[in-house]
């Protein structure tokens, strides 16, 4: 049975979104330079000591069904090895680009990073976290707008953030942060990264064993090691 030509176009342009979609949800077979990657994350949410060797920055839209992963999967592992032990510190870098890169008509990545924003202008780093976990626990499909400013309240009672929510409520219908999420986003892109998760350590991004981009625990654990590794045969 032969298809109608609109259907056999149709399902061509499924597959091509698709694989566009993976380019920027899934940045494994990409190789990386080796390179240190120029991003200023100064103010950003920050999880562990600040003075800790090795800085860890995780780059995510919380629309990104990956970054959901990451944080499920590898993000407990990382805690665990490093950062409440004071090895390392994680970096959350918030880059709101998967809602327009979808074409939805509203743009809920900015929205949610904003709201990210707001909770860390009045809550500091472990407000933060507990909004960011919740997110990802609510996360919906990346291919619909689902970060309304209801959502995102109810997501501030569950996290526990009630005592802060009135400021970060108005903050957001406010658009306080708008300026600072687009700010953030251009950064972002012109340090290059176009992929979530992102993983850097030391600014230098995560690669397997063939040089390809990775965001799995054991690729970073080979890193921080190695970088622990090499200090010490400097020292």
């Amino acid at each position: 049975m032969q298809l109608p030509k609109f259907v056999f176009f149709g399902v061509i342009a499924g597959i091509v979104f698709s694989l566009l979609l993976a380019v920027f949800l899934w940045p494994h077979g990409k190789a990386v330079s080796g390179e240190p990657i120029k991003l200023s994350v100064d103010g950003l949410p920050r999880e562990g000591s600040k003075n800790a060797p090795v800085e860890i920055w995780v780059v995510e839209d919380f629309k990104c069904p990956v970054c959901g992963m990451f944080e499920r999967d590898v993000l407990p592992g990382l805690r665990a090895s490093y950062l409440e032990s004071g090895k390392a510190s994680l970096v959350s870098v918030t880059w709101p680009f998967l809602a327009s890169a979808m074409h939805l008509a509203d743009d809920d990545s900015s929205r949610a990073a904003q709201a990210g924003m707001c909770v860390h202008k009045y809550g500091g780093d472990d407000a933060f976290l507990a909004f960011k976990q919740e997110m990802f626990i609510e996360q919906g499909d990346e291919r619909e707008s689902w970060a309304t400013q209801k959502m995102l309240s109810d997501v501030m009672i569950v996290a526990g953030l009630s005592a802060i929510k009135p400021q970060v409520d108005r903050c957001v219908q406010t658009g306080q942060m708008a300026k600072a999420a687009a700010a953030l986003r251009q950064r972002v892109e012109a340090s290059g990264i176009n992929a979530t998760p992102t993983v850097l350590v030391n600014g230098v991004e995560v690669a397997d064993e063939r040089g390809n981009a990775s965001w799995q625990l054991k690729d970073i654990r080979r890193t921080v090691e190695a970088l622990g590794q090499a200090k010490a045969a400097v020292d």
